[in-house]
């Protein structure tokens, strides 16, 4: 297993392959609001953080995987439903809450007469985090927050130790 998305499993085997391309983007933003004073200069402030989005790519090879239009059923269907489960490549959790797909972008190509479907298919798929519950984001914020200072005691103590030596001497 390389990963999965709920129960959708990204794989790879001697007889079949469901797998993600070379690569994966995610994208962090802060979420920032100006106010703009009638006179005077304007004030900017940080309220947290927009949702992550992440982007990956996926083929579907009719050679390496035995039904490509199954396997883009599936995302289509988790996408209309409105799913959300983890995302897990290797054994890395991507952020800190599941994600549902806000968009498929297919490119079918290669169509074989035969079957009456196309051998190779690449997809562009984009995730967006999904916080069902705000009250947990908050309470995972405050944890942070308070194990940060936590940390910044101890890390002031060090500090303050290692200023008295210097001064000492």
């Amino acid at each position: 297993m390389i990963g999965s998305l709920g129960d959708i499993i990204f794989y790879a085997s001697d007889l079949n392959v469901f797998s993600l391309k070379k690569e994966l983007s995610r994208s962090r933003k802060a979420k920032i609001t100006q106010h703009e004073p009638i006179y005077g200069i304007g004030k900017v402030r940080q309220q947290g953080r927009e949702l992550m989005e992440v982007s990956l790519s996926i083929e579907l090879i009719a050679g390496l995987t035995k039904a490509p239009s199954l396997h883009l059923q599936m995302l289509k269907d988790f996408m209309e439903l409105g799913r959300y489960a983890p995302l897990i490549l290797g054994y890395h959790v991507i952020g800190e809450f599941p994600f549902l797909i806000t968009g498929i972008e297919e490119t079918l190509s290669h169509f074989n007469a035969v079957t009456g479907e196309f051998d190779y298919i690449n997809l562009d798929i984009t995730l967006l985090e999904y916080v069902d519950d705000p009250l947990q984001y908050q309470k995972k914020i405050e944890h942070r927050q308070t194990a940060k200072t936590i940390l910044g005691v101890e890390y002031e103590d060090t500090v303050k130790n290692l200023q008295k030596k210097v001064f000492k001497l």
